[in-house]
């Protein structure tokens, strides 16, 4: 056999082997997603009485929370820490943009209006 031929045989033998070590992961939508059996525990820290926790709607009596999420918790707090600082600043504290902190906190307080309002 040619010097030639035989390494390229060899290449080919290497990235077949690299493919199969690799490669993509052939799955079937079954496999990814299929049931097992288990459901999830309540969480400790989500109960109604959380202030970051506010009622949203109720639906066929079934009542939805609205959560916000940990980057809001903190913009909320920092600003209630300091409800005197400029929007400006404290987006400069917190290393966020200043629209971003207005829509964390307009958020906040059309959650907690829709709270006080049922």
């Amino acid at each position: 056999m040619q010097e030639n031929t035989r390494k390229f045989i060899e290449e080919f033998k290497k990235k077949k082997q690299d493919k199969i070590d690799n490669g993509p992961i052939e799955m079937s939508a079954d496999d990814l997603w299929r049931y097992s059996g288990e459901v999830e525990k309540f969480k400790e820290g989500f109960y109604t009485g959380n202030p970051y926790h506010y009622r949203h709607k109720t639906v066929k009596n079934v009542v939805i929370y609205n959560t916000l999420s940990n980057k809001d918790n903190l913009i909320i707090d920092a600003y209630f820490r300091d409800p005197n600082i400029t929007l400006t600043d404290l987006a400069e504290n917190l290393g966020k943009s200043p629209c971003f902190v207005r829509k964390v906190l307009d958020k906040y307080f059309e959650m907690k209006r829709n709270v006080n309002n049922e």
